[in-house]
């Protein structure tokens, strides 16, 4: 455990944990050997076998494009060929030298023997496939850069949903809460114990260690928020699990899977620059993908439980559609309509594919505690929709124009603009509880394919499309006063004691209303107190000056008064441009 305490670069945790997973890779590719071997002379692993048993399954189209590294002879030497370069992983590991050829050629062998392989697959595979190319994609970018924390943290939601999961279904589950599971899980001839099984039939011990693995997996997300001293105590308990799980059960292969997942999750947790990355793939990655395959994989038996699944799983989605912030992912603005495309494709073939309860399926032993359980989740659930509905409402309302608004020209010429935070309501817009900014707009520039910046991870200011893009005036007016001196900081940084940075105040001609133009660039102004300005002329650049961690430009109208308070405590006015009330998620266009 030490040596893990120890994990905190990038390198060590890429090492460690290929490392784990080479060795567990051998030891697979061994067995796969020997089993070929064995089983060759009746034929049942033969191709011809194989890809008739997953015919018409995505798996088996897969499968028809790599036909020919399939076919029996190909696959032996693949078979050869993963247990080489798994070695050779190995090896380079023992030196810290990270191979993203050797990297990518043991994902496609992995990947070819799962689709080859009909027979006793399971989660282990999934998750050294998953590490194989999420660290493939890391080293191909780089192990230090922003896509590796990126990759890394995937790796880290995926181990943590899996136990979370796994606790929840076998919490909800009356055998194992009795403890009937461990008692049949031991006397199975696969799966089976002798001296396990003996000790299973004490009920208490049973259920002992029935509720002990039940609280392991839902407990063990809870590694996110301890005490940094107690993190070795979570990756001691989650190997000694595995560990036990290959010895009385055989399931080798998870203990090295999983255990390889450790050394990333350990870096994840002590790199708190990468946090928000988690978050990132957690709420738009992962959570999404969970829904949409529960939809897509045919569960529901009936009307009822169908529409809930559709429910919670569109309220989420619909919630995350209007309120996310889409170009800050590396798939970019338009992968909000591909999340919402996705969720009504689920929804339309979960309908259709509807089963009937099979009467083989387990039943309830203790109606009663079932429907206690049942009751809890579905409280929990209630209040969750809740909540996610009652944010759904108040954001549609924030989109609606409060009235009494100033019409503008917008700032912004050629090109695509991007609204962070605009509308009213602070559930779309983080200034809403600011008075003087209560209206205010965020807004950063798109490129074609709905990036905000030129590429994937941004590490330097010219990286952000709206950098040093031209501002002009959105009125014709009198220059109030002029902030021009601030540096630009790099991104990330930010600077509180100057929140508005470098920026500009117009009073509009014939009214009593100015227009604050905020985080320009410095230097960039060239105007001076008391000038007069006409609509569309230059005034400036945009900028990183003040309370911003990225370029972007940020506008807002106020009522003028005596105390001259442009940024804090003055009235809102409401903003529109082509008659448009601009809210989070949307796009202005603008030509010249």
């Amino acid at each position: 455990m030490q040596i893990l305490f120890e994990l905190i670069s990038i390198k060590k945790a890429y090492v460690y944990s290929l490392g784990i997973l080479s060795l567990g890779l051998i030891i697979s590719s061994l067995e796969d050997i020997i089993g070929w071997h064995v089983f060759k002379s009746s034929g049942i692993l033969s191709w011809q076998v194989s890809r008739l048993t997953q015919r018409w399954t995505v798996k088996g189209l897969t499968a028809k494009c790599l036909n020919f590294f399939l076919k029996d002879r190909s696959f032996k030497f693949c078979i050869y060929l993963r247990l080489i370069t798994s070695i050779s992983l190995f090896i380079l590991c023992c030196f810290n030298i990270i191979s993203t050829f050797i990297l990518f050629l043991s994902f496609f062998l992995l990947l070819l023997y799962i689709l080859r392989n009909p027979y006793g697959l399971d989660g282990s595979y999934q998750m050294s496939l998953i590490i194989l190319f999420s660290l493939s994609i890391g080293s191909l970018f780089g192990i230090y850069s922003k896509v590796s924390i990126f990759c890394m943290w995937f790796i880290s939601g995926q181990l943590l949903l899996s136990y979370f999961i796994a606790g929840i279904r076998k919490f909800l589950s009356p055998t194992w809460r009795s403890g009937n599971a461990v008692q049949l899980i031991f006397s199975t001839s696969v799966y089976g114990h002798p001296f396990i099984y003996r000790l299973s039939k004490t009920n208490r011990l049973s259920s002992l260690l029935s509720w002990g693995v039940i609280l392991f997996e839902m407990s063990f997300f809870m590694i996110l928020f301890v005490n940094p001293k107690l993190l070795p105590l979570f990756f001691l308990a989650g190997f000694l699990f595995h560990l036990a799980n290959a010895f009385f059960m055989g399931l080798n292969n998870f203990l090295f899977a999983f255990f390889a997942t450790y050394p990333i999750l350990f870096y994840c947790i002590q790199s708190q620059q990468s946090a928000d990355l988690f978050l990132i793939i957690l709420f738009y990655v992962l959570i999404p993908l969970f829904f949409i395959t529960r939809l897509w994989t045919p569960r529901a038996k009936n009307i009822k439980i169908w529409l809930v699944q559709i429910i919670a799983s569109g309220i989420y989605t619909f919630n995350l559609f209007l309120i996310g912030f889409w170009p800050f992912l590396g798939f970019g603005y338009f992968a909000r309509y591909v999340l919402l495309g996705a969720f009504f494709i689920s929804a339309i073939k979960s309908f259709f594919s509807m089963r009937e309860k099979d009467p083989k399926e387990e039943t309830n032993p203790n109606q009663k505690t079932n429907r206690i359980m049942r009751g809890v989740m579905g409280l929990a659930c209630f209040g969750l929709i809740s909540i996610m509905s009652w944010e759904i409402i108040v954001a549609l309302k924030g989109r609606l124009s409060p009235g009494k608004s100033i019409e503008l020209d917008f700032p912004l010429k050629n090109g695509s603009y991007y609204i962070l935070h605009g509308g009213n309501d602070s559930t779309i817009n983080a200034h809403y509880f600011v008075s003087a900014q209560k209206y205010a707009l965020d807004i950063v520039q798109l490129s074609k394919i709905g990036l905000r910046t030129k590429s994937l991870f941004a590490t330097e200011l010219s990286d952000y499309n709206i950098f040093e893009t031209d501002v002009y005036s959105p009125c014709s007016g009198t220059i109030l006063k002029v902030v021009n001196s601030m540096k630009d900081q790099p991104p990330s940084e930010t600077d509180p004691t100057n929140p508005a940075g470098n920026y500009i105040v117009i009073k509009k001609d014939n009214t009593d209303r100015a227009i604050i133009l905020a985080h320009l660039l410095n230097g960039s102004v060239k105007l001076q107190e008391g000038d007069t300005v006409q609509k569309g002329q230059l005034i400036g650049k945009v900028g990183n000056t003040g309370n911003t961690s990225e370029p972007h430009l940020h506008i807002h109208c106020i009522l003028l008064d005596e105390t001259e308070d442009f940024l804090f405590n003055a009235q809102a006015v409401p903003l529109t441009f082509k008659n448009k009330f601009l809210v989070r998620n949307s796009v202005f266009i603008s030509r010249d």
